[in-house]
């Protein structure tokens, strides 16, 4: 039986999950890799990519960058120190932008640590990124900017208001054919998002193809019954703006919904191709479950008197205004 992957480092004391972050700017396997964050470059004065970031899809159409970070200026470059003489000195570069997502990740995780007592699977780190990601470039994900900016206050305030609840933050696992569902309340005033992550399997390079191995599926359905699908881009057509769709490339997937009804939603990942089982997944939404159903009111009024026939007894209480009798 396979268990899924999850990036690992360990140590005489401890074993811990470990989360890549990987800049786009340099060329070799990190910059496509499925389960790693890969950070593109924006310009830290006008949000604008910058000139030297790569940008997607990768050869089997999956969306790269993830997400965005600042790593030069539009008129100059981010002032950093400069080893070989002791000074400061301008420049640009993803190795700049890299290096900041991972500290908003060691952020993350302190926080998440000290809320729900244990560390975060690494797919659940990556959810967080991408959820609190601010949107630039075409609406939805796209080529250059991924999910966006990466905006740390907007991560670690999904991990406060969840408060360790798993209210906000989910993680399960799938085996083959099965279907997870996780019912919310949304209620107006804001645009409903959720992001589903999982750490696939590693694809065969060497056959090419498709790399994704474990396909998993996310939609949302709404109160009446509507269903809404994932983003999905055109890698034929990588300017086009993003539509929605079943996505089967990669293991990342986010449903929007501007002005959702309110009332309660499903939130549904069906495990629709699993060559390898129990695939772990994390996903993170805005609104939460709706509160657990509370025990009726006891009843009041209970009174007992010999009944009609022999060895009967008529027992009746009161229950809010109605009055039942058996």
């Amino acid at each position: 039986m396979s268990s899924s992957p999850r990036a690992t480092t360990a140590t005489a004391s401890t074993a811990r999950a470990i989360f890549p972050t990987t800049p786009t700017g340099r060329s070799g396997p990190g910059s496509t890799a499925k389960n790693a964050i890969v950070v593109g470059s924006n310009d830290a004065d006008d949000d604008g990519l910058s000139y030297y970031s790569s940008m997607g899809p990768t050869l089997d159409g999956r969306l790269k960058p993830d997400v965005v970070a600042p790593g030069c200026k539009s008129y100059e470059g981010i002032t950093t120190t400069y080893t070989s003489n002791n000074y400061y000195s301008n420049s640009c570069g993803t190795s700049f932008s890299a290096p900041a997502v991972s500290g908003c990740v060691a952020v993350l995780m302190e926080d998440y640590t000290d809320k729900f007592g244990g560390e975060a699977w690494p797919s659940t780190v990556k959810a967080l990124m991408i959820q609190g990601a601010e949107d630039q470039g075409n609406v939805g994900p796209d080529f250059q900017f991924g999910y966006g900016r990466v905006n740390i206050q907007n991560t670690v305030d999904i991990i406060r208001a969840d408060n360790g609840a798993y209210d906000l933050i989910k993680e399960d696992t799938l085996s083959p054919a099965e279907t997870w569902e996780y019912t919310i309340d949304v209620t107006p005033g804001a645009d409903l998002k959720v992001t589903l992550v999982w750490d696939d399997f590693e694809g065969d390079y060497g056959v090419g193809g498709t790399m994704l191995v474990n396909d998993l599926d996310l939609e949302l359905e709404a109160p009446g019954g509507g269903i809404y699908r994932p983003w999905i881009l055109d890698p034929g057509n990588p300017s086009w703006a993003a539509t929605t769709g079943a996505d089967h490339l990669n293991n990342v997937e986010q449903v929007e919904v501007s002005s959702p009804a309110s009332g309660t939603w499903t939130i549904r990942v069906t495990a629709t191709v699993m060559p390898e089982s129990n695939q772990d997944f994390s996903v993170v939404t805005n609104f939460a479950g709706g509160a657990p159903d509370l025990p009726p009111d006891a009843p009041t009024g209970l009174g007992a008197v010999p009944g009609t026939g022999e060895g009967e007894i008529d027992v009746s209480w009161t229950t809010h205004t109605t009055t039942t009798q058996v």
